[in-house]
């Protein structure tokens, strides 16, 4: 069963969540060393237009040139400017030059030091605190595992622990979500009970954004965007958030009805994790391409009507995603 949805929509079976940035505000700010430029950096309430993260963020890997942050900014006054960030996990950014016009650009901060640790870490501009993102440092290396013939859901959330196999083991019959066009993104839907309806312990839906260049791509190209490993969680509270931005999104419906959700609510994913830990692959009777991943996970879940947070520890699933 496919499940269309656009590339910034996640769909749980009739549950339809439109992932969007809120009206914007401005945070003034001033240059820090020779005062001369003056701006304001126009950010949202989730703080997701005004900042832009480049680069990957690996474990005991030393930054580059890749691994810089944009900002953007509404000069006021034109002149040369400096600014850094607040040095967290071993890393910071900073930047410094001349600004020769006002209006609406990009100021961009250059990445040095080495992340020492694992995990999601929240950095501040020095000169306006006000201003936070949130960067995810990812592990090197993931051990692979072998991939249970079973697909299942195990998890405790909010100190209730969850243990259920899959009603529709797959890969033929099991519902499924592709959406973003030549930028596409893939859902993978696991439901306790019978379906359609929204059984015992509920759906769990993960979403992982995005592979690019979707319409030329392979069945090689599909099984390496899913190469176990770790991976970010989509957030709001970490600045990086686009239409283009790749990540991972989990979500539960609940059988009361309430839905869950990482990137709702503040969407703050500190300490959270995901990995990719095992992967198979086949083609089902129709001749749809799948892979089954084996998934292990920590995140906070938040309610999707009033902003309650759950922990969800100890996750582990295990699922198909189509290849249309």
């Amino acid at each position: 069963m496919k499940i269309k949805f656009p590339g910034n929509v996640i769909v749980s079976l009739s549950i339809c969540l439109v992932l969007g940035c809120a009206k914007d505000y401005s945070y003034e700010g001033k240059a820090v060393g020779n005062p001369t430029a003056v701006f304001n950096i126009a950010i949202t309430e989730t703080d997701c237009a005004a900042i832009t993260l480049h680069g990957q963020y690996r474990q005991n890997i030393a930054l580059t040139a890749n691994e810089t942050v944009s900002v953007e900014v509404d000069v006021i006054q034109a002149g040369q400017w400096a600014f850094s960030t607040t040095t967290v996990n071993g890393f910071s950014f900073s930047g410094s030059g001349n600004i020769s016009n006002t209006g609406k650009q990009n100021i961009v901060l250059n990445g040095a030091g080495t992340p020492l640790s694992p995990g999601n870490y929240r950095f501040a501009l020095t000169d306006t605190s006000a201003v936070t993102f949130l960067i995810s440092v990812l592990k090197q290396d993931v051990a692979e595992e072998a991939v249970e013939q079973t697909s299942y859901f195990k998890a405790t959330i909010g100190g209730v622990a969850y243990n259920f196999d899959a009603a529709l083991p797959g890969p033929d019959d099991i519902p499924y979500g592709y959406g973003g066009g030549d930028t596409a993104s893939f859902a993978s839907f696991l439901v306790g009970g019978t379906y359609p309806s929204i059984p015992g312990p509920g759906v769990v839906s993960l979403q992982k954004n995005y592979l690019y260049n979707y319409y030329g791509s392979t069945e090689a190209d599909f099984k390496n965007f899913f190469t176990p490993g770790a991976y970010a969680y989509v957030s709001p509270g970490s600045c990086n958030i686009t239409d283009m931005t790749p990540g991972i999104l989990l979500y539960w419906a609940e059988t009361g009805g309430d839905v869950w959700g990482t990137r709702d609510g503040p969407g703050n994913q500190e300490g959270s994790s995901f990995t990719i830990v095992g992967i198979e692959d086949g083609h089902n009777t129709a001749g749809n391409y799948y892979v089954k991943v084996k998934t292990r996970f920590n995140c906070i879940l938040y309610n999707l009507t009033n902003g309650e947070s759950r922990a969800l520890t100890n996750g582990e699933m295990v699922s198909y995603f189509i290849k249309p």
